[in-house]
């Protein structure tokens, strides 16, 4: 697997680092799932919240 696991978002996300923003994915069987594309300087944790408040 590819991406660093992020379970404090939640336990099937996984980050990559690209160019400036973070990629924000998940793996469902056999697709690889792209649930956000957030800019690198953004504290990622509130824009998730925001995304998808629980």
């Amino acid at each position: 697997m590819i991406g660093r696991a992020r379970p404090e978002l939640h336990p099937d996300v996984r980050c990559m680092a690209f160019k400036g923003y973070v990629i924000l994915f998940r793996y469902r069987d056999a697709l690889l799932e792209v649930v956000a594309v957030v800019e690198g300087h953004r504290d990622i944790e509130v824009v998730w919240e925001t995304m998808f408040p629980d």
